[in-house]
């Protein structure tokens, strides 16, 4: 029997929780949605789409109260659609569901190693462990979205190489991602967007771009915009507004998907100075469909994906030595930003 219904089980959805996951599972159900009927089963607000059905069970903020109250909801759920083809890409959220019926999970994180970056105690962290093994085994297809995930997962769970299989992100191309048109801007212009967590790197790297300033071993017009939001943003706000060059760095807080894409236009350069644990990086495609080069650490997948990208893109440490060595030597139109742009469409992004 051919399988023409796909259910997919997310955490939350992009209306509330940009990037990452959210963004991930929207454009995979654009993409199967091609072909296929796609309903998508998650937390918080519904969300509008004319290719995919969104049906919400539960508010996100309320599910670790009421995460028993849900799991039927959702389970009752999926017995009406039964003959549906089911992917999950959370496991708290879906639990029940891989006893239940057959499953594809998607991996996008090792939980034992996001709860201990977390600080969470060990015991929470080989609870974590212990769940997503069980999952794994009663998974019949497992997914990861790059080879260095892969790796992590074969070692570990100890899992044989045949049962997984790489998915890399699908996004729906649109032409107002890329323009032509250069920006008569002569300032050298960088971008930041990632959640404020410690690991992510971007306190760290305000700093010593901060110093790249005082030291003038960039251009002194050279300006930095910052977007996203979390834990380090008091952090953030107080280093720039207690520098002498805080005009060359500007904090946006969370912006819309359509100035994302604007400032990914404008900027020379996307930065990501994650210090640990990067499944995939979909920020660089982003940046990339836009013609902007990402200037990536190199952690985890995010080599593997400038890769992709047929290695346009520069990768570093996040020390002071290695970020002066790369950043001194950018300079404006260092790339041809239209190449970047059919590569990144050609690799990643659908009609």
């Amino acid at each position: 029997m051919i399988m023409k219904n796909v259910i997919i089980i997310t955490s939350t959805f992009t209306n509330e929780k940009k990037g990452g996951v959210p963004s991930y599972v929207e454009n995979r159900a654009e993409y199967l949605s091609k072909k296929l009927n796609v309903s998508v089963f998650g937390l918080g607000k519904n969300q509008k789409s004319k290719n995919v059905i969104y049906k919400s069970f539960g508010d996100s903020s309320k599910f670790k109260y009421l995460f028993f109250f849900y799991w039927i909801k959702l389970v009752l759920l999926c017995f009406k659609h039964r003959k549906s083809l089911i992917e999950i890409h959370n496991i708290p959220v879906a639990f029940p569901i891989f006893f239940i019926f057959k499953t594809r999970y998607f991996f996008h994180g090792p939980s034992r190693l996001e709860a201990k970056i977390e600080n969470k105690t060990l015991i929470e962290q080989r609870f974590n462990y212990f769940i997503e093994k069980i999952c794994l085994k009663l998974s019949y297809k497992i997914f990861v979205v790059s080879k260095h995930f892969r790796k992590v997962l074969i070692k570990e769970h100890n899992l044989k190489n045949r049962r997984i299989c790489l998915n890399l992100p699908k996004y729906k191309f649109k032409k107002s991602y890329f323009h032509e048109k250069k920006s008569n801007n002569k300032n050298l212009n960088f971008f930041i967007v990632r959640r404020l967590v410690k690991r992510t790197g971007v306190v760290p790297f305000v700093k010593l771009f901060l110093k790249m300033i005082e030291l003038k071993d960039i251009p002194q017009n050279s300006k930095l915009i910052v977007a996203g939001e979390g834990p380090e943003k008091k952090n953030l706000i107080y280093l720039i507004d207690n520098s002498n060059y805080k005009k060359n760095v500007e904090y946006l807080g969370l912006i819309s998907e359509e100035k994302k894409i604007e400032l990914y236009k404008k900027s020379d350069y996307n930065v990501v100075p994650t210090i640990k644990l990067e499944g995939f990086g979909l920020v660089i495609i982003e940046a990339g469909i836009c013609g902007c080069m990402s200037i990536v650490t190199n952690v985890d997948a995010m080599p593997e994906v400038i890769g992709y990208l047929d290695n346009q893109g520069l990768i570093y440490e996040l020390n002071e030595s290695s970020v002066f060595n790369t950043f001194k030597l950018l300079k404006k139109d260092l790339y041809d930003k239209k190449n970047l742009h059919l590569v990144t469409k050609k690799k990643f992004f659908f009609d």
